[in-house]
């Protein structure tokens, strides 16, 4: 068997992720933001020992991860607050 992807492959590859994508966008949009939230407690639960047994190796990784993300989000929750504020009358 060959390990060549064929264009025919790779085409229909680039189909079903932007299947998968629009699926994704119609999720979203079709749940709150405190279901979404559940869903993640709930992955985060089903990925727990996973991430217990892996500590070692990539806990520094995801904390560092975790620290820039959180960055971010407070960098938007910021850039929100303040453009709430300007547009208020």
């Amino acid at each position: 068997m060959s390990k060549f992807i064929g264009v025919d492959r790779i085409r229909q590859l680039r189909q079903d992720w932007a299947k998968a994508e629009a699926l994704e966008r119609q999720i979203v949009s079709d749940t709150t933001v405190e279901e979404r939230v559940n869903q993640l407690i709930e992955m985060y639960r089903v990925f727990k020992p996973h991430l217990d047994e892996t500590e070692e190796l990539f806990g520094p990784e995801r904390r560092q991860a975790l620290a820039e993300l959180q960055a971010k989000l407070f960098k938007a929750a910021e850039r929100r607050k303040s453009w709430t504020n300007s547009s208020a009358p």
